[in-house]
This record gives structure tokens, sequence and C-alpha cells, in this order.
């Protein structure tokens, strides 16, 4: 891009540090609910959190909108053109660039949007509590008391609820304790009314949706999907079943329906599109698994993650590019498993995978992985075992292996090394009593500085290999906490470092300089060194999903300022799309505006600045390097695609964007953004 090409140069020699960060590079996607926003086409996230996630249909990328807590419902409204949040008793209006606090709500709540009567329709079902109807007309919460005769029962829960544009009402299903039948209901705008009831033990859906090629109501249970006529609920012929989903949301432009299952086994997307289900996009966050072998591939510049995964169709391998998480094909690959030795083979260019744990039994083989293929490298050499300690001797290329729970039972006491051909072992593990593998688990690093091997144990014993004699340098060290198993060495540092348990039990970020170890704060998980990047990964084993933090001086972030001006109905916004990354192909910015099918310009410039325009507004950038021109779709939006370069020594400028857009009904005929810092970084 032109842009880029004129930025490279000049702003080499401007980049600078911050204070060091912990910052998240990765997340999953879990504990969250998710809706289609129809104006922007992308599908919306709201985590756990706070934070907001958006898939632009190729992409998964964080917002810069951050909610204040635990999101309680989400419901988009046609009419108003945004997402609405439920979160900690408040709603909150998201257009995509910030979130605007609408008050407090009546209580817990379930959402919908009437459409045709601009109202977001509420029911209220707390356990215990009477059952309670609201509208909200934008600027206030209206009771719908012709509810409460029917349905004031503190037996009564909400089990669904959606909005259906063809017959102009709200179906709701409520489940009654007291009698366990699941009942519709509907609301017109001026009465509920029961619609039907099924026998005792019968189940209708709960998550709902309004099918725009039916033009019904539907929702899945039990691997079938309903659909709502207004009298009953009538199941589908589909010739896949249904998926087991957590939400959905129509996208009725296109006529499907998308269906999000999250769960402590997987997350995944599914299509409904009138007839079928389908599978939907990957989503490629982290791998949901146990004791992933973690190594980075730094030929291809790719962690390299390989387990068992807990959802039988995610792909046991993934890797993370720094931007994105990939899930890659296994044919002729290692059976899923976790507890292996893993460790990066750099003379090779191979991840080198041995042993570990399948279905409780403990295996022997040995495979190795080049980024486009398995190949199956061994199967002789150390007896089957897990949970052995491994890492990579650069001085003679050797992948070593240490230690372990042995299949026969017993802890290993072995010291052996793959030369990338086969595998021999080292006899200079006696006596047992100084050797590092007395106990498990046992952490194993690789000093490059000393071209020596260091290994600790659970009994605080701290050794070293010199490629003759393994050596007892140090006692009473910190100790390794239960899975860890690999020391990583930090080059700017010197050291190795690794997640210890202090003599007070808690786990903290250890260095070992040669003679002693430092103890330092808490740590961010397994750690591995990212080369490419300059960093220090921790991947993280979260309930049970892999996620992956970096400790930056350069951390990538985004910050709004000054005030839009222009616009009659909407606010004139500049967003990022995705965290502005060093080579992130996939960054984008935003545009929306009243203004449709007109042209649209993003400018950048190197400072902030105040440079008076037409009608009051105002110009905030200066020391210009390029513009972008392009036009508003029909909705008002501009997603412009803005590929981050790949130059490391970009981490740390800051840009300056603002974006204007012709308005004949603004004042001046332009109306004109906020301005918009993005810092590059990782």
């Amino acid at each position: 891009m032109a842009l880029f090409r004129a930025l490279v140069l000049p702003l080499l020699a401007l980049a600078t540090l911050s204070a060091q960060t912990r910052v998240a590079v990765s997340r999953a996607l879990s504990d969250t609910a998710m809706v289609y926003d129809q104006a922007r086409q992308r599908l919306v996230f709201g985590l756990a959190t706070g934070e907001i996630y958006e898939w632009d249909g190729q992409r998964w990328g964080m917002t810069g909108a951050q909610l204040p807590g635990r999101l309680n419902d989400v419901v988009y409204d046609p009419a108003r053109r945004r997402v609405f949040f439920v979160c900690l008793g408040h709603l909150y209006a998201y257009d995509g660039h910030a979130l605007v606090d609408h008050g407090t709500m009546p209580g817990e709540v379930g959402l919908v949007a009437d459409a045709q009567r601009s109202r977001l329709v509420a029911l209220s079902s707390i356990e215990g509590a009477t059952v309670a109807g609201y509208e909200w007309d934008g600027a206030t919460w209206l009771t719908t008391t012709a509810m409460l005769p029917p349905l004031g029962s503190t037996q009564l829960h909400l089990r669904g609820l959606a909005y259906d544009p063809q017959r102009a009402v709200t179906v709701a299903v409520m489940y009654s304790a007291d009698t366990r039948r699941y009942s519709t209901w509907e609301w017109d705008g001026t009465t509920w009314s029961m619609q039907a009831q099924g026998a005792s033990g019968v189940y209708v859906p709960g998550n709902l949706a309004f099918d725009a090629t039916r033009q019904e109501v539907v929702g899945p249970i039990g691997g079938t999907m309903f659909a709502w006529n207004g009298v009953d609920w009538t199941p589908l012929a589909t010739a896949h079943s249904s998926p087991v989903v957590t939400s959905l949301s129509a996208d009725p432009a296109h006529g499907v329906v998308f269906g999000f299952r999250d769960s402590v086994f997987a997350e995944s997307l599914s299509v409904w599109n009138g007839v079928d289900w389908a599978p939907g996009p990957h989503v490629t966050q982290p791998m949901r698994g146990w004791d992933a072998g973690f190594t980075f591939d730094s030929r291809r510049g790719r962690v390299v993650l390989f387990a068992y995964s807990q959802d039988p169709a995610s792909p046991p391998l993934v890797e993370w590019d720094g931007c994105d998480w990939h899930w890659l094909p296994t044919l002729g690959g290692p059976t899923p498993r976790g507890e292996q030795a893993q460790a990066f083979d750099a003379m090779r260019g191979e991840t080198v995978l041995f042993g570990g744990s399948v279905n409780g039994v403990s295996m022997d083989d040995t495979w190795a992985w080049n980024g486009a293929a398995w190949r199956l490298a061994a199967t002789t050499g150390p007896a089957p075992r897990r949970m052995a300690s491994s890492t990579y001797d650069a001085a003679r290329g050797r992948f070593v292996l240490v230690g372990g729970q042995l299949a026969a039972g017993g802890i290993a006491t072995d010291h052996w090394e793959w030369d990338g051909v086969s595998w021999t072992e080292i006899a200079s593990m006696t006596p047992i009593g100084s050797s590092p593998t007395g106990t498990l688990p046992s952490l194993l690093g690789y000093d490059p500085d000393r071209q020596r091997l260091v290994a600790v144990d659970q009994a605080s014993n701290t050794y070293e290999f010199d490629g003759g004699l393994w050596q007892l340098v140090a006692t009473s060290s910190p100790r390794p906490p239960g899975v860890e198993r690999t020391l990583a060495w930090h080059p700017a540092r010197h050291r190795l470092q690794g997640m210890l348990v202090d003599g007070n039990g808690f786990q903290r970020l250890c260095e070992w300089d040669g003679s002693q170890w430092t103890l330092g704060a808490g740590g961010i998980g397994r750690l591995l060194y990212d080369p490419t990047h300059g960093l220090m990964l921790g991947g993280i084993f979260m309930g049970p999903v892999w996620q992956v933090t970096a400790q930056s001086t350069t951390p990538a972030s985004t910050v709004a300022f000054g005030s839009p001006c222009g616009g009659q109905t909407v606010v004139t916004s500049l967003s990022p799309f995705r965290r502005p990354v060093v080579g992130d192909l996939g960054f984008q910015l935003d545009v929306r505006c009243d203004a449709t099918l007109r042209p649209a310009m993003i400018g950048f410039g190197l400072a902030a600045g105040n440079t008076p325009l037409l009608a009051g507004c105002t110009w905030f950038l200066t020391q210009p390097i390029g513009s972008l021109l392009w036009a508003t779709d029909e909705r008002g939006l501009l997603h412009m695609p803005v590929p981050l370069p790949d130059v490391q020594a970009l981490r740390g400028v800051a840009l300056y964007a603002q974006a204007g857009v012709l308005d004949p009904l603004s004042p001046g005929g332009i109306a004109v953004s906020q301005g918009l810092q993005f810092v590059l970084g990782i």
C-alpha cells in the first residue's frame, strides 16, 4: 500500500520504548454472548472480561470498546442500528466505536428488539420473583402491565425470547417449575397471551432467532431444529443434526442464522440457512486441551501447540503467528496426546515431539513437524513415558530428553539425545543422587552463553551438564510447579527464566544466572522465547483453554481523542478493527457516518494538531504523511484495510489518523471523525 511504502523509511528513526507492559496477545472466546450487527455486517461477542470481539467474515479482532463487567444479554436493534448490551444492570448502546450508557435496567432481563415499534422489549425472570415485562422507547423504561395477570407467577422462568417481524410479535418461551411444562407466549405490543403449552417433560427450544428465509422463529433442541408458526412448534427435517448452541443470532440480509457454542469443551460457529445446518467459520482461538506441547518455530516465526483436544472436531495442532491462530491438518501425524516432550530443533527446522500420554497410555514414538507435514522419525529409543523434560542444545544440535514417568512405573533417571536421525543414551547420569531426574517434574533448559544444560527438580536441587557430566550446583532452589517442565533462555537478560515455586508455595518468575536463582514477581505461565519479535511468551492453561501472553516494551494500542463534527443522527467515528500489531495484514480502520455512498478520506499524520475547519469543525492532524480515499457504502460505513508492515523497528511508533466524509447535510458539507492515535506494537 502506497501509504506504508511512504511511511517505513521516515518512521524507522522514530521508534520509542514505553514502560514494560504485560500484553494479552491471544484470548479465547469463552463465557460470551453473540449477536449479529446487521448494519456493520459483523458478529459481535461480549466476553465475561468486558472485552468486545468481532468477526468480519475473515478474521477475529478485539475492538477498542470495553464493557465495565460481565455481560448478561445482547441484542441488535435494527431501528437504531445499534448493538445493545445488558451489563451490570445497565443498558449500553454500541455503534462499533464506543459504548453509550443508557442508564439502569428494571431488573435481570431477557432482551429483544421490536423494530416496527422502535422498542426494546424485556422480560424480567428472576427465580422466586414475579415475571414482569418492560419496554424501552429510547428514553424511558415502561412496564407492560397487561402482561402481569396471565404471567404473574413466581414459578415461571424465561427460557427464550425472539422477535417475529413477519407477524409483528415478540415470542417468549417460559418454563413452569411447579408443573414442569413449557409454554409459548406472544406480545403484540398490547397484550401478552399464551399460545401453546406442552405436556409435562416435553421440551421446546430455549435459544431462538427469526429465520428470514422461512419467515418463522426457529430454535434447536436435542439435535432437531424447530419452527414456531404461531400455533405450535414443528420439527424440521434436516440432513444434519442441530448443534448444541449457547446463542443464536440472525443475519436477515443473507437469510442465515448463526449458532455459537461456548462450553468448556469447544467454541464453534454453525450456520442455519433455513433448510439445514452447516459448519461456520472456524473459531480459530487457542485449543481446548490438556498439558499441550508449547514450542516456538524460529524459522517460520510461529508458536506451535500440540495436545489432545477436548473437542473431537478440533485438530490437535494449532499455530499462533503473532496475530492469529491457525488450525492445521494432521493427516498422518501423531495421535493427539498430552504430557509429551517437545522442543524446536533449530538446526533441522523441525518441532520434535516424543512420547506423552494417549488415553492414559504412555508412548515412545518420535515425530517431527516442519510446518508442512509430519514425519514419524523413530519408533525406538527411550522407554515409553510421559512428563519428561526436554530442551534443545544449540551448540551440539541435539534435542535433549531427561527423566519422566515411565509406563512400567517409577521415575526415569536417564538422559537421551536426538540428533535428527537416532537416539543416543548419555551414560553420565550416575550416580542417581547427582542427577536432575530423581523426582518429578523437573525443569530443563539450555544456557547458550555457557553452553550448559540446566535442570532443577522437586527436591529443590539445581544441576548443570557441560557435555560430559551432570553436576549438582545449587541446593535450596525454588522448585518446579506441577506441570511446567521448561526453562526458557532470555537473550537480552542472559538468564534462564522459568515459573517456579518459592518456599512459601507461591509461583514466581525466577531467573538462573549460572550461580544463583533470583525470585521475581508473579509469572506469565509456561515460558517460551520468541526471537522473531524479541518477546518472552507465556502459555497459560485457563480451564482448559490455552492463551498466550507476552511481556512487551511496545504494546500495540489505540486511543481516541478530540470530538467529531457533522452528521445528524450518527456520530461520525473512526475506529480500529484489531490491535495495530506490526505485521498484521488484517488490521482495518472503520468509518461510520450519516452520509451514504459518499467520498471518504482517512488522513494520517505523525503528530496531533488543532486546525479549525468550516462550521466549527477541527482537523486534528499535523505533519501529514499520506491518506486513503474511498467511499462509504449504502449504510454509511467504510471498512478500510490498512495492512501493517512486518518491520519490527516500527514497534513503538505512534501514528495519528482522522476521517472526513463529504456530507451535504452537515455544516460546511463535510463531516469529520474524532482523532485516533494508534501505536504500532505487539
